[in-house]
């Protein structure tokens, strides 16, 4: 019998709460660099409309966070539903443009994504919502100038998972304007209902991108014309008795990338060539359970699995592209001692010294690791992770330094 769908389906009750009111806001805590580290997660909220928030905190350069002025900020949106599965199989519901000077956040209920400016002091100004052009948004990727006149795409990821509406199921780009914001719809590539896609990488130096497609069990890779349209170029199914997909990433300088595979804990490996083609190569045991989220380092030397259903974060050395080497395989700490720990969305801080990873257990159980990352790209955890306090889920995080 093929395994359940849902990794997290359970996890999502609960009632309303906000951050403990024991934090407060520094004046200006800066990093070694004389910036701002910021770190941005979202609090999938659906029990009451138009109530999603995403908090902003500022990272002191220790690895204390903070909150930013003004934090928590609403999305003008709703969250997708709470004890619905599928709500946080899925990557990159936060984004910042490579300029950071925006940030989107998805509203899975409401059908939009929210727009935010940043401010010099790390707080957020909301720019409104748009339609997210499909039915429940789960995952947001950037391209600059991936149109003529050197326009950036935004791409989402729209997985109607409550089969909502026939071809709710999508990836829907916008072109961005830079100095408003101002986001315009260009075009919707339909996927079939059932395919469930949960993420959307973009490959270096292509204007093309990897989709997850979950419940398809497929990796494919698209194309954004000039036009703004979206091709498909190809698709694999990795090989297995239950190949399920979930989580993604691509080598910063070699046409390598990998998918987890949680229902096998295993993680694939592909090649693309110089048109976006994949080609599968193999895939390696991973000692958690549930792998599905992925990240590499800037360098390129070390790739980073979260392992839910274990609780878990594999270092895997990657300096020979396609030939990883695990490193370190390490339990995280709980927010407080009989909370489940239920890593997801990870990504590394500006200078590359603390990788955050988002617990996404419900209620109080939701928490925010930041890992102190090693020369040798091993990990520590000095002190438990941030209690957000969350009623439901915690979804998505990314950051900048300003």
């Amino acid at each position: 019998m093929r395994a359940s769908r849902s990794l997290l389906g359970t996890l999502f009750v609960g009632a309303a709460w906000l951050l403990t009111a024991a934090l407060t806001i520094p004046a200006r805590a800066q990093d070694a660099t004389g910036g701002l580290s910021l770190v941005y997660v979202e609090e999938n909220i659906n029990r009451f409309t138009e109530q999603d928030y995403v908090y902003g905190f500022i990272n002191d350069g220790q690895g204390n966070l903070s909150p930013t002025p003004g934090s928590p900020y609403l999305t003008g949106g709703t969250g997708a539903v709470p004890g619905y599965p599928y709500i946080v199989d899925a990557d990159h519901e936060v984004l910042i443009n490579p300029e950071g000077t925006f940030l989107f956040a998805v509203d899975g209920f409401s059908n939009d994504v929210a727009e935010f400016s940043i401010n010099s002091d790390g707080s957020l100004s909301s720019l409104g919502t748009f339609a997210s052009g499909g039915v429940q948004p789960v995952a947001l990727a950037w391209k600059d100038n991936a149109l003529p006149g050197n326009t950036p795409v935004l791409v989402v990821a729209n997985k109607n998972a409550y089969f909502a509406r026939s071809g709710g199921a999508t990836y829907s780009d916008f072109s961005v304007d830079l100095t408003t914001g101002a986001a315009t719809p260009l075009h919707s590539f339909v996927l079939f209902d059932g395919a469930w896609p949960s993420g959307d990488v973009i490959f270096p130096n292509l204007n093309a991108f990897l989709g997850v497609n979950y419940q398809a069990d497929r990796a494919a890779s698209y194309k954004v014309l000039p036009t703004g349209a979206i091709v498909q170029i190809s698709s694999s199914m990795p090989p297995g008795a239950s190949p399920q997909v979930l989580g993604a990433a691509v080598h910063p300088t070699k046409r390598v990338l990998y998918v987890g595979l949680p229902n096998q804990n295993q993680i694939a490996i592909y090649t693309f060539d110089q048109s976006g083609n994949l080609t599968y190569d193999t895939e390696f045991a991973n000692p958690g359970s549930g792998v599905g989220w992925l990240v590499i380092n800037a360098s390129g030397t070390r790739l980073y699995s979260a392992e839910p259903n274990s609780g878990t974060v594999t270092v895997y050395n990657i300096a020979a592209a396609g030939k990883p080497l695990q490193q370190q395989h390490v339990q995280l700490k709980p927010v407080y001692v009989s909370a489940p720990v239920v890593p997801t969305n990870m990504a590394f801080d500006p200078t590359g010294q603390f990788l955050y990873v988002v617990d996404s257990n419900d209620g109080s159980g939701c928490g925010l690791h930041v890992l102190h990352v090693q020369a040798d790209g091993q990990l520590t955890e000095p002190a438990p992770p941030l209690n957000l306090g969350f009623a439901y889920s915690a979804i998505g995080v990314a950051t900048v330094m300003k």
